[in-house]
């Protein structure tokens, strides 16, 4: 499997998963804050919550360099651009004018998502997987 060696082609993955996990957060705490109840339903809240979580525990688990938190980022970036694609669907399905700009957003969050699942996956497998020199 091919695997990110730096963030954003010029940063060192640990610095990439530092970004990734204030940006995610404040992106986050944005959608709690100011989206009302017809927008977001209370799963995708409730799973954004849990993923501010995540994002805390991603930067903590960078500072301390620990695999174990994470897997909790893994795991929530995974659900979150999943309840993303199903928001996605159901507004390009029931499409008025209004939806398209929660479509475009849901789009946007999911290539973030997406990319940031790559840089930390490959933080994560870089910290698990012991250097080996070639001779």
């Amino acid at each position: 499997m091919f695997l990110l060696r730096k963030f954003c082609c010029v940063l060192q993955l640990r610095t990439g998963c530092y970004i990734i996990a204030v940006l995610d957060l404040v992106i986050n705490l944005n959608i709690i804050i100011f989206t009302n109840k017809a927008q977001v339903t209370m799963v995708e809240r409730a799973m954004t919550i849990c993923h501010c979580i995540g994002c805390s525990l991603l930067f903590i688990g960078a500072l301390v360099v620990s695999t174990l938190l994470l897997v909790f980022y893994l795991i929530t970036c995974v659900v979150n651009t999943a309840i993303s694609l199903i928001i996605i669907i159901v507004l390009a399905h029931d499409y008025a004018p209004a939806n398209l700009v929660m479509i475009i957003v849901c789009f946007t969050m999911v290539f973030l998502n997406t990319y940031s699942w790559y840089v930390v996956f490959s933080y994560y497998r870089q910290l698990s997987v012991p250097y080996t020199a070639t001779t």
